[in-house]
């Protein structure tokens, strides 16, 4: 049962918010929180780790596709993405993002527990996919010889 939603605000990097990550099938935002933000963050009791980089204080939020609750699986499916005028957007959200995430914040046999549910993009920076030397969409496979 959800206890409360708490809103954070900071710059996103590496958001998977259309399409599930491969290796633990969850939607993520990495967030790098303002100090509001994070001030609220550490009151919460989460046990997300947070990474310090160059960048800052990285926390990465994270919604499953699907969940087994009380011998039901639950399915969630992507998290909702919003415009700052709360419209919805449909685009990719690019490196360097002001957002707002809305998450849950539950109580489990483990602690304290989390689900990202809304990201409202306040300022966008357009993803650009990179490009191979064709100037087409780099796919990260090997380049083939013809």
């Amino acid at each position: 049962m959800t206890t409360r939603y708490v809103y954070l605000s900071g710059v996103c990097k590496w958001a998977k918010l259309r399409k599930p990550d491969d290796k633990y099938n969850n939607f993520q935002l990495p967030l790098y929180m303002d100090k509001k933000s994070l001030e609220l963050y550490d009151t919460l009791g989460l046990s997300l780790t947070k990474k310090k980089d160059d960048d800052g204080v990285l926390v990465t939020f994270k919604r499953p596709v699907s969940k087994l609750i009380k011998n039901e699986v639950v399915e969630f499916g992507p998290p909702k993405v919003l415009n700052a005028d709360n419209s919805i957007f449909d685009g990719l959200v690019g490196n360097g993002s002001e957002v707002t995430v809305k998450i849950s914040v539950y109580d489990t046999m483990k602690g304290k527990g989390h689900r990202l549910e809304t990201v409202r993009v306040e300022k966008l920076v357009e993803y650009n996919p990179p490009k191979n030397e064709t100037g087409t969409e780099a796919t990260g496979g090997p380049a083939l010889p013809f």
